[in-house]
Order: C-alpha cells, then sequence, then structure tokens
C-alpha cells in the first residue's frame, strides 16, 4: 500500500493549512501596530460572514456543537472499544483455522484501521479549523490597543476619594432609576420582551459616538441550558468559532442586558474581558432605557464598592451599601442568594481555568482583571462633564 497516495496528500493538506496559517499570524502578531491594523481590516469578516450565517437561528449554534461533539467523542470511543473486542473474539474463534488466519488479519485489521484512521482525520480537521478560529477571531485581539484609546482617555491612577465619590454617583443613580422599572412578584426587576433588541441599539448607538462600535451586529442569542453555564460561573460566552454573542438567561434579570452588551463588544474585537465589561456599562447608561440603564449602573456598582472593600474602606462601604433604596438592595441580595447555590468543585475549577487562560493571554491578573474596568471607569469619569 502506497504511504502517500493523492488522497492522503489531500488530506494532509486540509489539517496543516490551517495550522500552517495560524504559525503564520504568531510569528507577527506582536509586531507594533499590528493588532490594531488587523482589528480595523481584518477581524470584522469574521462577525459579517459567520456571524451573519449564524444570526437568524433563534439558538446557540456553539451549544450545540459542543453537545453535538461530546456525543460524537463517546460514540467514536464506544466504537473503538466495541469494533476491537469482535476482534479479538472473531481472531480467537479462528485461531485454529491456520489456513483462514493470514487472510482474517489482513481483512479485519484492514477495516479497523480504516475506522480509525477515518475517525482521527475527522478529528484533526476540526482542531485544526478551531485553532485556526480561535487565534483570528479571539486570541490576536488581545494583541491591539487598549479600549482606553478608542474612548481617547488615559487610564491612571485613582485615590480613595475618587472611587468613594464614583460609588456615591452609582448607588444615587441607581436610587433614583430603581423608581422608574418594572418589578415582578416577588420585587425583583423584570425585563420587557424587548430586552435583547434594547440591547443591541444600545451597542449601535454607541458605535454613533466611537467608530469602532459601528457595524452589524448578530443576534444575541440565550443558552438553551442556562443553568448550567451557573454552575461555572458564566453569564455569557463568546464564541469564537461560530461568532456568537452566547448569555446566560437563568441568572438575575439585572444581569441580562449588561452581560448581552458585554458579549457584544466582544463581537467587536473587544476581547479583554475588564474592556467588555466596561464598554457595556457605557453602553447601558448612556442608553435611554430605565432598565438598560439600571444593568449598567448595579453591575458597575458591585464592581466598585467591591473594590472599595478591598481597599479596606469598609466603613465607608457600609454607609453606601445603607443609603440604597429598598428595590436595588433586594436585585444585590437576591443575585447573592443565586450564586451562592451553584459555589462547589465545578465552579472552582472553572475559574481557575479561567485564571489560566486569562493570564496566557496578557492579562495578568487572571480572573482579577475583570475588576480592572474600575479604573477605566474612574477614567471616563474623569471625562465627564459635572453638574
Amino acid at each position: 500500500m502506497k504511504l502517500f497516495t493523492k488522497k492522503h496528500m489531500i488530506k494532509t493538506a486540509i489539517i496543516c493549512l490551517p495550522l500552517l496559517l495560524t504559525l503564520g499570524l504568531r510569528l507577527i502578531w506582536n509586531k507594533e501596530g499590528f493588532g490594531d491594523w488587523y482589528s480595523t481590516y481584518i477581524f470584522p469578516i469574521f462577525p459579517n460572514t459567520l456571524g451573519r450565517l449564524f444570526s437568524f437561528l433563534p439558538f446557540s449554534v456553539y451549544e450545540w456543537i459542543l453537545y453535538i461533539l461530546s456525543f460524537f467523542l463517546i460514540v467514536f470511543i464506544g466504537s473503538l472499544l466495541v469494533k476491537g473486542f469482535l476482534l479479538l473474539f472473531s481472531f480467537i474463534k479462528k485461531k485454529n483455522r491456520r489456513n483462514s488466519l493470514p487472510s482474517f488479519r489482513r481483512k479485519n485489521s484492514s477495516k479497523f484501521r480504516h475506522f480509525v484512521f477515518s475517525c482521527l482525520f475527522f478529528i484533526g480537521c476540526l482542531a485544526s479549523f478551531a485553532t485556526f478560529l480561535l487565534h483570528y477571531a479571539d486570541l490576536v485581539q488581545y494583541r491591539r490597543s487598549s479600549i482606553a484609546k478608542d474612548f481617547h482617555m488615559e487610564v491612571t491612577d485613582h485615590s480613595i476619594e475618587q472611587l468613594t465619590a464614583l460609588c456615591k454617583q452609582l448607588a444615587t443613580q441607581l436610587n433614583t432609576l430603581s423608581k422608574e422599572i418594572p418589578v415582578d412578584d416577588k420585587g425583583l426587576l423584570k425585563l420587557p420582551d424587548s430586552y435583547v433588541s434594547d440591547a443591541k441599539e444600545a451597542m449601535k448607538a454607541l458605535g454613533k459616538q466611537y467608530p469602532v462600535f459601528s457595524g452589524y451586529y448578530p443576534n444575541p442569542k440565550p443558552v438553551t441550558f442556562s443553568k448550567g453555564m451557573s454552575y461555572l460561573n458564566l453569564t455569557g460566552l463568546y464564541s469564537p468559532f461560530t461568532i456568537e454573542a452566547n448569555y446566560n438567561n437563568h441568572v438575575p434579570s439585572y444581569n441580562i442586558p449588561y452581560t448581552i452588551c458585554h458579549e457584544l463588544a466582544h463581537l467587536k474585537g473587544i476581547i479583554p474581558e475588564d474592556e467588555a465589561g466596561f464598554v457595556a456599562y457605557v453602553a447601558c447608561t448612556q442608553s435611554n432605557n430605565a432598565v438598560l440603564q439600571y444593568s449598567g449602573n448595579l453591575s458597575a456598582f458591585i464592581y466598585a464598592t467591591n473594590a472599595l472593600y478591598d481597599a479596606g474602606e469598609t466603613k465607608i462601604y457600609d454607609q453606601i451599601f445603607s443609603s440604597l433604596e429598598k428595590q436595588v438592595l433586594t436585585d444585590i441580595s437576591y443575585n447573592s442568594y443565586y450564586w451562592n447555590q451553584f459555589e462547589g468543585k465545578v465552579s472552582e475549577v472553572a475559574e481557575t481555568a479561567n485564571d489560566v487562560y486569562l493570564k496566557a493571554n496578557h492579562q495578568e491578573d487572571g480572573v482579577k482583571s475583570y475588576g480592572r474596568m474600575v479604573d477605566l471607569m474612574l477614567s471616563f469619569n474623569d471625562q465627564e462633564p459635572k453638574s
């Protein structure tokens, strides 16, 4: 049998080409200015092609691909075990038939090899293209300039007094908004039916002021088994393989509009979590929609007050919380209750994996980078006109 037939060479090329393109990208992506150039001219191709392709489907394609691949892996392993067992059983059964043994070996071992190699080729293709998309539609974006450049601001150190002022400002806005939002029979924020389109409109409106956010937005997708995401401590997930903004619709309501804007920011190439969180905050709070404003301000308030608490200002922290309206406290209390249900080994492993992933992509603080959006908010607040 020939080792390198035309068919074998084509299969090898199919697997190797995406890997070679990925290697080429890694060799040049640290060059000065490349990240910004790529973000402006190349990255938009993905949401405008793959993003458009999957956008019209009402479910998360990425979620179901994961389920199908998991099923395929189970079937593959099961088939290997069954075929191996049958081959061994047949071999033992025919071991006394010396004349037929050589032909039996050739026939059955050839079938077994063909099955294994076909499955491995399929897996190799998936891994190769997944590696390509992960780099070209995700990892390279960590090399772009900070979002601060797009907002024309400089991120500097801020004092405890400035952080305190931001927390009080957010508390005041929340107290005002709490009187304008709809609530359900449990006293929690009730989302309107239009909350997904409202979040998209908020991002589009942001694009009129900051060009990086202009252009096409695929439809955000709720994850079918959202409760499973909560066990992984996830409120949203950007898929670089299908260019989808997936969100967890099982979490407390106030999280959802902010999360959708956060994931849509990823689809504009803003991959670092702290930067996507900051973009979501700005998009929500600059919206004319009270529900989005409440969602953005409350999410930002949690980050800012956590930073204040971590700085040791517990008395001020308690004072600010004591100034909150009952509605705000109800939403915060339920949020704590909700996430406490999912604490355990699964969430710990998920957080550790996320921490390693972030550190591997130039976010040295790991999961703590989610809190660095406070620095961006403070710097943005410096630009806002004071009343």
